[in-house]
């Protein structure tokens, strides 16, 4: 649910904007790299942006040099792309289906251990 609320939330507060991917930091991870994209834009007064975001993602959500749809919270600095964005709210639905099933049957076994027997 956080991914899905953050994401409502900024969007909320952003507008659209053209982002550039400056750099693409990569490191190792268990099951291969993660990446940390580098976005820049420029801002309404005419001020270059620079933003790297807290999360590190896989796959490889762009590459260097890319221009992007993206989207912009000036009073904070911060700057998101829309793809990345989506993948984002795309984990957060998994995630909560998830919850929601294993929440609905544990219920239910809950349920069915407690219930008495009929008697005839």
């Amino acid at each position: 649910m956080f991914f899905i609320y953050s994401g409502q939330q900024f969007t909320k507060a952003s507008v659209e904007a053209e982002l550039t991917v400056v750099l693409m930091d990569r490191k190792r991870s268990d099951d291969g790299f993660v990446y940390q994209p580098t976005f820049q834009s420029r801002s309404p007064d005419g001020q270059l942006v620079e933003y790297v975001p807290s999360i590190w993602v896989s796959p490889k959500p762009h590459t260097e040099g890319d221009v992007v749809e993206g989207r912009a919270n000036w009073e904070t600095g911060e700057l998101r792309s829309v793809g990345m964005m989506k993948s984002s709210a795309f984990m957060g639905t998994i995630f909560s289906l998830m919850g929601s099933l294993c929440f609905v049957i544990g219920v239910g076994i809950a349920i069915w251990t407690r219930r008495k027997p009929t008697r005839i």
